[in-house]
């Protein structure tokens, strides 16, 4: 008589218990691969606009393009405003009778973006600084094995000897902590 049962588990939650007891490899992890995505995606621009003189803005460093057209002028007198018209046509004739005019540009305040963090990788990043912190201390790092083999197909660590295992931080790794670092502090 067989004492052995079958029974179904989802996918899942198989592979969150295979990963936490070490018995499948990360490079087959599907969070690997989203945070590889997210480790690869373009940091967002911050632009440095100049201005056509033809309402067209463009950010010299990433090449976006604005419309930056007034939605209306007004007639001005000194700090008085006369008039609002949104015709060109009647700003040629202030003009041509000496009015002194000004641009009305809608710059509503856009609020500022969130960045929202997947928790695998805040977990990464938890462990790179962990990784770094007992590389400062001269001490050996107590992240476990699985997380050096993570960090480093990541490419955030660099193996650099077998026997005794040693591994430093690789470029990419310092940038991630540095973003992390000023991530934090903007919040």
């Amino acid at each position: 008589m067989s004492t052995e049962r079958l029974i179904s588990v989802k996918p899942l939650v198989l592979e969150k218990a295979l990963r936490d007891a070490g018995l499948i490899r990360f490079d087959t992890d599907s969070h690997v691969v989203e945070l590889r995505a997210l480790l690869d995606a373009p940091a967002p621009c911050a632009h440095e606009w100049t201005d056509d003189g033809e309402f067209t803005l463009t950010c010299t460093k990433c090449g976006k393009t604005e419309n930056n057209e007034p939605y209306g002028w007004v007639q001005t007198r000194g700090n008085a405003i006369n008039h609002f018209t949104q015709e060109w046509d009647v700003v040629e004739s202030w003009e041509d009778q000496g009015f002194e005019y000004k641009a009305m540009f809608d710059h509503a305040e856009q609020p500022a973006p969130v960045a929202v963090v997947h928790p695998f990788a805040e977990k990464v990043i938890r462990k790179l600084e962990r990784f770094q912190e007992c590389a400062d201390d001269g001490q050996g790092a107590d992240i476990g094995r699985h997380w050096f083999d993570l960090l480093t197909q990541l490419g955030l660590l660099n193996r650099v000897q077998r026997s005794p295992a040693l591994w430093e931080m690789t470029q990419q790794g310092e940038d991630a902590l540095d973003l992390s670092r000023q991530s934090a502090k903007s919040r």
